[in-house]
């Protein structure tokens, strides 16, 4: 407890003799600075840090370790269970099924699980900023993606009939990626343009900005998995698992 009351001094101390990593290692909390790949500044706790002295007890900061064991068992359930849904299915197919191993078909439906989750992670660290706290933004960055991408889904079947296949996916192959990095370079600038607008507007403003990314990021795993059962139908359940 002393060490974490006198801890402002002891930090300074180490910063004068260069020993601050090795102080931040030590010291019972996570104080790290955060910088963008690490922005939830609210995340101090280590795992095995030490019991939490009774002085902090009803201060609202001693639930966190066990917050970050659930977090941690919740991972694990979550691990057990997708890889649970990519193995099962493999139970229930015959010989001659199993003789076909389609990895790169499994990689690249696993691509794009990875890419929606990755560009829904980059809008809840900005949106973090923008609306004021973590659980909103994810809500928000989460709730519209999945609805525009629903949209999109529902729509990409009548689209790869109106463009033929060789189009559609070379429209997606060079649109999407620049429609992406398009979304990187306007960011800062949507989110300088809405910081001093009022919630309603700024959830609106969000709406019309990830709209056209969303209903474009939504066309791709239907229409690959419409045509990935055409030509094998028992690799859906995998093409599902992997995604």
């Amino acid at each position: 407890l002393d060490f974490i009351n006198s801890g402002f001094v002891h930090y300074f101390r180490s910063l004068e003799n260069g020993t601050e990593n090795v102080f931040i290692e030590d010291y019972p909390f996570n104080i790290k600075p955060v910088n963008d790949d690490r922005p939830f500044f609210f995340n101090y706790f280590k795992l095995g840090g030490g019991e939490i002295p009774q002085e902090i007890w009803g201060t609202g900061l001693a639930g966190g370790p066990f917050q970050l064991t659930v977090l941690l068992l919740t991972f694990v359930q979550l691990l057990f269970l997708s890889l649970s849904i990519l193995v099962s299915p493999l139970f229930f197919m015959s010989r001659d099924e199993k003789r076909y191993l389609p990895v790169v078909q499994m990689l690249a439906f696993a691509a794009f699980g990875f890419g929606f989750m990755f560009i829904e992670m980059t809008f809840i660290q900005h949106f973090t900023l923008l609306f004021g706290d973590p659980a909103t933004s994810a809500a928000t960055a989460i709730g519209i993606m999945l609805v525009f991408s629903a949209l999109g889904s529902l729509f990409s079947k009548k689209i790869l009939i109106a463009s033929g296949e060789k189009l559609f996916f070379g429209f997606l192959a060079i649109f999407l990626p620049l429609m992406i990095l398009g979304y990187a370079v306007l960011v800062p600038h949507f989110m300088a343009f809405c910081s001093g607008l009022a919630f309603t507007l700024k959830l609106l403003f969000t709406v019309l900005f990830m709209a056209p990314l969303g209903f474009i990021a939504g066309t791709v795993f239907p229409v690959s998995l419409f045509l990935a059962g055409e030509k094998k139908s028992f690799f859906i359940p995998l093409a599902f698992g992997a995604n």
